[in-house]
């Protein structure tokens, strides 16, 4: 028999991470498809926490910055087509979805874990095209395609310090 806290009674059990992820990269779990209103999309993010604060689940981990864009406002990346059905618009009405999706993880007792892709800027050759010219990836040098996908180059200091500037921003 092995003696760790789960063994013996009187020792407190390690809080556990009961969590899972809602993936938003091509709107795979949400929202259910881009060009929603914002209030029909809220309402998907709510009945998805109720499964999960229902399931016992203490954790949710949204993936925010799916690939070369944000789901909030930010000065480095355009909104996310995942929101809007266009690259580089808001949700209409407007609101900051990832204020609201804290908020929501909050009041269902939920921990909200926010998870970014760094480096990968395009999911397919096509989405490389439709990326402004003052994205990051669009800066000399500072990007490289494999497999038909366009990531920033982590070898470049620049654009590492874009990637901790952008997390801390």
């Amino acid at each position: 028999p092995t003696n760790t806290a789960y063994d013996i009674p009187w020792v407190p059990r390690k809080r556990e991470f009961r969590g899972a992820w809602i993936a938003t990269v091509h709107n795979l779990d949400w929202p259910s498809k881009p060009d929603l209103p914002a209030w029909q999309q809220k309402a998907e993010f709510i009945a998805h926490l109720d499964r999960l604060a229902a399931a016992r689940f203490n954790a949710v981990v949204v993936q925010v910055r799916p690939s070369g864009d944000a789901l909030y406002p930010s000065s480095l990346f355009p909104w996310s087509a995942t929101l809007s059905g266009k690259l580089g618009a808001p949700p209409t009405p407007y609101y900051d979805p990832l204020k609201f999706m804290v908020e929501e993880a909050h009041r269902h007792n939920l921990e909200f874990h926010a998870w970014v892709n760094p480096f990968r800027m395009t999911t397919t050759r096509s989405e490389a095209s439709l990326l402004p010219a003052s994205h990051p990836a669009r800066r000399p040098g500072w990007s490289v395609n494999y497999d038909g996908r366009l990531y920033l180059n982590p070898g470049r200091p620049e654009v590492r310090a874009l990637v901790v500037e952008s997390l801390l921003a």
